[in-house]
């Protein structure tokens, strides 16, 4: 072993001590002179240290070529990838320079943290760019119980596991796959470490409509309308199974909601406003069904987006419709704008489609409950209803209240239930 004073022994002291810049002319110096593989790698690791990847890179790969195999060149090589490919493409989303990067570090045989974190760099940039077999993939490479379970705190701010993200994206995937039964095995896993995931148990739903469940799918999504994170793609991902069970008032009421939500802009909804389209049709509403045909038209050309070959047959299907009522394609807004305008006053009516409005008196004020109870005008069992769903002049106790009915869930007693909904005061007659 080279005595203290030998320039590989300064080097190396000068590394393990953070000094790069000193340690890297040192190494460069042993390298130039006699290319050795235990230098290589040291330079290598200084050098990326300072941001120098392309040079480490090459140093690495060199230094692996005169020692095939030798892991602490692997290692280092493999880390020099992942800061030179993997990091930015996380950051941008460039799924091409991931996957090139992940593929040579595959080659390295990466163990532990590196492993790790390629992994999840992949299943990120999968689920970015919408490529689930990727997700798929890489998710596959990892095993929960080696992933922390602890929820994490970034910028002040509780976020998921990693664990938590792991069983989410894995599902999501499986689920977009077309792997229903994997994917319902997946989200209940999960759902064992995080009972009150949402995204998991709105998975779980999916899976068991697909699994020919469909009842017990609808069901679950009525439950998870009174999620507190419940979101607009809760109300249309139910609308798209009652669609299917043939409960087309409920389930144009729910599209309804979830479309006139501001949350996400339209560009987001555009396979929802399709499902509205045939639903529309299937209603005899070929008028409605051309103006959101239109508007994803619309929203794509000015997005610079392709439009789908999907999109081209659900036109046709509508001009099919419009051709049998002895009417053509009405005049419409050629901007998404102005087409969203008019939209959204048919989704403002479209969440009252069917629906029998009744009058009662709110019970007792929320305070600071999330729900309270009308006592309807007629009598008999009086009904849940979400603060969410007062309007404020409707908060106060023996208030007046109009309002309709809708299917939800109830948790305490577990069976479906019924909950006030478009609560309003009663016009004075």
């Amino acid at each position: 072993m080279p005595n203290d004073t030998h320039p590989f022994a300064q080097a190396e002291n000068l590394r393990k001590e953070g000094r790069y810049p000193q340690a890297a002319q040192i190494f460069a110096t042993l390298w130039q002179q006699q290319p050795d593989p235990r230098v290589g790698w040291r330079l290598a690791f200084c050098q990326r240290k300072q941001g120098r990847l392309d040079q480490a890179e090459a140093v690495a790969r060199k230094a692996l070529e005169l020692a095939p195999g030798d892991p602490y060149i692997q290692s280092e090589l493999g880390w020099v990838l992942y800061e030179r490919y993997i990091k930015p493409a996380r950051e941008t989303g460039d799924l091409g320079r991931a996957l090139y990067g992940a593929r040579q570090i595959l080659d390295l045989n990466p163990q532990g943290l590196l492993l790790k974190l390629v992994s999840q760099a992949m299943m990120k940039v999968g689920k970015d760019r919408g490529q689930w077999a990727v997700v798929e993939e890489w998710s596959a490479r990892l095993d929960p119980a080696d992933l922390d379970k602890e929820a994490r705190e970034i910028n002040g701010k509780k976020t998921m596991s990693e664990r938590e993200v792991w069983y989410v994206q894995r599902a999501r995937a499986l689920l977009e796959l077309g792997r229903y039964q994997e994917a319902l095995e997946t989200a209940q896993a999960g759902l064992q470490d995080f009972p009150d995931e949402f995204f998991l148990q709105r998975i779980a739903a999916q899976a068991r409509a697909e699994l020919g469940g469909l009842g017990e799918g609808i069901t679950q999504f009525r439950r998870l309308l009174n999620h507190p994170r419940a979101d607009w793609y809760v109300f249309a991902d139910l609308a798209i199974l009652e669609a299917r069970a043939g409960q087309q008032d409920e389930a144009y009421r729910h599209f309804c909601t979830a479309l006139l939500s501001t949350n996400q802009g339209v560009e987001y909804k555009l396979g929802y406003l399709m499902a509205l389209a045939d639903l529309a049709v299937k209603l005899n509403q070929p008028e409605v069904a051309a103006l959101h045909v239109a508007l994803v038209k619309a929203v794509r050309i000015e997005k610079g987006w392709k439009v789908s070959p999907e999109d081209l047959e659900a036109e046709q299907r509508v001009r099919q419709a419009l051709a049998q009522q002895g009417s053509t394609w009405p005049d419409l807004p050629q901007d998404s704008k102005g087409l969203e305008a008019r939209c959204r006053q048919i989704w403002k009516e479209g969440q009252t489609r069917g629906l029998t409005f009744y009058t009662g008196t709110l019970k007792e004020a929320p305070g600071q409950r999330k729900y309270t109870y009308i006592q309807p005008d007629g009598g008999g069992e009086e009904v849940f209803v979400l603060v969410r769903d007062l309007p404020r002049e409707c908060q106060t106790k023996g208030c007046r209240v109009r309002y309709a009915l809708e299917k939800t869930f109830d948790r305490k007693k577990n069976r479906e239930a019924w909950r006030a909904v478009h609560v309003s005061r009663p016009k004075e007659t």
